[in-house]
């Protein structure tokens, strides 16, 4: 499996269509969604951006990206805790691609 970026994550937390995730992964992407949003409305910019990113901009989404960035180069602990869920999520994605069925056993 290739290196979860962080632009992923972003996407994965504003994410959409659920069709394309199982409900494990939905979940952790919630928890994720959360863990990242909570961080980040501490800084009043960072949560301008979540805001708009809402919206589903690239450039908004960028801009999370980069406050997200920013938030884990500065502390460890929740950079561990954002990849270590990333990876899960990202485990979970890739079967699902591997196999070719989404959900409830739909092929893709």
């Amino acid at each position: 499996m290739e290196p979860i970026t962080v632009a992923t994550i972003v996407a994965w937390i504003f994410q959409t269509t659920v069709e394309k995730f199982t409900e494990a992964a939905l979940k952790k992407i919630n928890t994720l969604r959360q863990i990242i949003w909570n961080k980040l409305k501490a800084n009043p910019n960072a949560e301008k951006a979540l805001q708009a990113a809402e919206k589903w901009s690239k450039t908004d989404l960028e801009k999370v990206a980069d406050y997200l960035k920013v938030a884990m180069n500065d502390e460890a602990d929740f950079a561990e805790q954002v990849k270590g869920l990333a990876t899960e999520i990202g485990s979970s994605v890739c079967v699902m691609q591997c196999t070719g069925v989404i959900r409830d056993g739909t092929p893709i």
